[in-house]
């Protein structure tokens, strides 16, 4: 029996799925995720996998950094998916429904596997800890080393200018960028997301800005309020930032068809979107807003600064003839891969040999069109690729099938095989 064929018979397709129900059942939200980080140590260690704890901070939840050590000789090859899930209990920020179970939880539901945290991040993690885990049981030996991180952080929140900032606000420095420059190196990595079963080996950068309004110098109490006022005059800052919204979403029409990127590593369609408004205060209604902040999320072209935007965005300011301070308070640049094509190539021909000429249906840009931790690993100039079974959670769905994440799992151990043999570049 060859040593593909060892370990490819040493995947239990029960455990897998037994992982990705038992990580998906551990409620992990960005900043809790202490639970789940200590049943990976656990889990890791007796699979025989030499787990360590590797945190930023005290107090923090741990990254997990595991490896399967090579024989000397060949390429390394990382693994990397991301512990925290999108929403805390009870925060209905961005759900009407935060409590709904498959948010929090995860169940088997005919052929899928049913929850959020499955589909980002957990299942597919389950999928390549279960194939190092065959790897190392299986007595097969590779060259290179195998380096299996499970990171914090990845979905976190990111400081803003004012008051939030600090630790709670900094989970994307904390996950994959903290074990990269704390010594979980590779020669090549792989992100696990959901893809769809295509590689992609591009993403945009990311800017956020903060529009700051202007109203008058001073707020104005309700009963000596003068109506009407023309728009441009008016004291209350809400309503002057009022005529900018609807020039921001034409703009980020006309934005986001100029700056699209159609690449070998996936097409790029770089959006925006106003995800935010801060004015006056809750508890004072009596007085009008001196400033209105709206808030941006801009994508941007791989390498592309961020400094045509902000004066883009003054440009409307000025159109929607408003005072407006326009400050970037985050920067994150996009990458593409250089020098992956041996990755790549393993990855398809890994999934050909598992699924054969039809992987599934095309995903789209929308892979493409996010950051995800692919970007920390290119920054840093090791060569990435994204690459995972079904589509993400972004769009609403919750499930992934059973027989896709079987098949992952064994196309990240065909993989890891291939590239471990590579001798170093």
């Amino acid at each position: 029996m060859s040593g593909l064929e060892q370990v490819l018979d040493s995947i239990d397709p029960s455990e897998v799925t037994g992982l990705a129900l038992a990580l998906g059942q551990i409620d992990s939200p960005s900043g809790h995720e202490h639970a789940v980080s200590d049943y990976l140590v656990d889990w890791c260690a007796e699979a025989g996998l030499a787990p360590r704890r590797v945190s930023a901070f005290p107090g923090l939840a741990a990254n997990v950094v595991a490896r399967v050590p090579g024989q000397g000789g060949g390429s390394s090859l990382l693994f990397n998916s991301h512990l925290d899930t999108v929403v805390a209990a009870g925060d209905a920020t961005y759900f009407r429904e935060p409590d709904r179970p498959e948010l929090h939880t995860a169940w088997r539901s005919g052929d899928d596997l049913v929850g959020v945290g499955v589909v980002n991040d957990k299942g597919p993690m389950a999928g390549w800890l279960v194939a190092a885990a065959a790897i190392r049981r299986s007595g097969v030996r590779l060259p290179g080393d195998l380096v299996l991180t499970m990171v914090t952080g990845e979905i976190g929140h990111e400081p803003v200018l004012d008051e939030l900032s600090g630790p709670p606000y900094h989970g994307k420095d904390h996950g994959s960028r903290f074990v990269a420059t704390h010594g979980a190196l590779a020669d090549y990595a792989l992100v696990a997301e959901t893809t769809a079963f295509r590689p992609i080996w591009v993403e945009p950068g990311k800017a956020f800005f903060r529009l700051r309004v202007l109203g008058r110098d001073r707020g104005i109490y309700t009963p000596y309020l003068r109506r009407p006022y023309p728009p441009a005059e008016h004291p209350n800052a809400v309503v002057r930032a009022a005529p900018l919204i609807p020039l921001i979403e034409q703009w980020a029409y006309d934005y986001q068809e100029r700056t699209r990127r159609v690449t070998p590593g996936g097409e790029v369609v770089p959006k925006v979107n106003l995800g935010a408004i801060r004015a006056g205060h809750p508890s004072q209604p009596i007085l009008s807003p001196v400033h209105c902040d709206l808030y941006l999320d801009v994508r941007l072209p791989p390498g592309q600064p961020p400094m045509d935007v902000r004066e883009e965005l003054r440009a409307l300011a000025r159109q929607a003839g408003v005072e407006a301070e326009v400050e970037c308070y985050l920067f994150r640049r996009g990458y593409q891969a250089v020098g992956a094509e041996p990755l790549v190539a393993a990855l398809q021909a890994a999934t050909r040999a598992e699924l054969g000429d039809r992987p599934g249906p095309d995903p789209g840009p929308e892979p493409s069109s996010m950051w995800r931790d692919l970007n920390v690993w290119n920054e840093l100039g090791v060569p990435a690729v994204t690459f995972g079974p079904g589509v993400g959670t972004g769009g609403g769905n919750a499930a992934i099938a059973v027989a896709d994440l079987i098949a992952c799992a064994r196309i990240y151990a065909r993989t890891a095989l291939e590239v471990c043999a590579r001798p170093r570049r």
